[in-house]
């Protein structure tokens, strides 16, 4: 083989590795985009909830928002539930720059529509953000019940000025013939010492 048809196999070579590299790189491009798109987290809110603006007027020095989910049957086995996954809704309230600090609690509340006896549970979440939207932190509570159950006494975390607080819930129904709605209220009480 002369050197000038070696140079060209070789370019060849080199041209048809690069392609197979590049065809590689796609690939598992393409494999990571797919999982991104099917592995997401659930958002446990429910599209349909009903949000209560900020209530300022009921209680004096402090900021009340709740918001609750129609009756829904809810998804069996959801997200490795024990029944009927009922989605919830999240409220979020910001402490004013003129308090000194906030309490934030979170109360939250499942009900079934049908009184049967059936099983049910809640799971609540406080959380605390920073004036940027950094989560500074949570707390969780549950409960469990028949028909009904509640967060109570509610899950109670402090903020400063300028920071937020919010209460997500969402709950889990025996699997019998019934519907469930999940209700989530955040009180925020403004302190000045």
């Amino acid at each position: 083989m002369s050197e000038n048809g070696a140079t060209q196999v070789a370019g060849a070579v080199r041209r048809t590795g690069r392609r197979g590299v590049v065809r590689s790189m796609l690939a598992v491009l393409l494999v990571l985009f797919a999982l991104a798109v099917t592995a997401q987290p659930a958002a446990a809110d429910d599209p349909g909830a009903t949000y209560f603006p900020h209530d300022y007027d009921s209680v004096p020095n402090a900021d009340i928002v709740t918001c609750y989910t129609p009756y829904r049957t809810g998804v069996l086995y959801q997200y490795g539930a024990w029944g009927y996954f009922v989605d919830g809704c999240t409220v979020k309230a910001w402490c004013p720059n003129y308090a000194t600090r906030c309490r934030a609690t979170g109360f939250g509340v499942i009900s079934t529509y049908y009184d049967r006896g059936h099983r049910v549970t809640l799971n609540s979440r406080v959380r605390g953000f920073a004036s940027n939207g950094a989560v500074l932190g949570w707390e969780d509570r549950s409960c469990a019940g028949y028909k009904y159950c509640e967060v109570y006494p509610g899950i109670v975390r402090y903020i400063l000025p300028g920071q937020a607080a919010s209460e997500q819930c969402n709950g889990v129904r025996e699997n019998a013939p019934n519907i469930a709605q999940v209700r989530c209220q955040l009180f925020l009480e403004y302190l000045y010492s």
